[in-house]
């Protein structure tokens, strides 16, 4: 139930911040979403196990809205970048889409080095997020990582 809580709020922060933005009647875009298994997408069968990065469609009219869930989950900021999920969204990324980022929880979990990331380097993985959608001309949007 927390977690659903968590996600509820998360989807109002998104949508007032796309609102507030003056989103016209023949705008269309991508909200492209990247984290890990809090944001990612399951499989039916997986069911009730749901990221909201799969859910956050139906709260745009699709017809104007896309959304590109390249979230996976334990991934950290550091290595959705280093194998290379950053750079392949480059090719379906244009101008007035959004790029939607959460991270931080597979950061901290330094039992697991392969993706573990100091504190102090986690600001700059987030910069290159954030470099990255602004290089490609779309907005970034910060989420707040998951509580545990």
């Amino acid at each position: 139930m927390g977690m659903f809580n968590v996600s509820k709020s998360l989807f109002a922060v998104a949508l007032a911040a796309l609102v507030s933005m003056g989103v016209s009647d023949s705008t269309s875009f991508t909200i492209h979403v990247v984290g890990d298994s809090t944001v990612q997408t399951y499989a039916a069968s997986a069911y009730p196990q749901t990221g909201w990065g799969q859910v956050i469609g139906n709260f745009f009219d699709a017809s104007r809205v896309k959304i590109n869930n390249a979230a996976l989950g334990g991934r950290s900021s550091r290595t959705f970048i280093e194998e290379g999920r950053l750079d392949a969204l480059g090719s379906s990324m244009q101008p007035g889409d959004f790029l939607f980022i959460q991270f931080g929880h597979n950061d901290r979990d330094y039992s697991k080095a392969a993706r573990y990331v100091e504190p102090s380097q986690f600001p700059g993985y987030i910069q290159k997020y954030i470099d990255f959608a602004l290089k490609h001309k779309a907005t970034p949007i910060l989420i707040s990582p998951m509580n545990l």
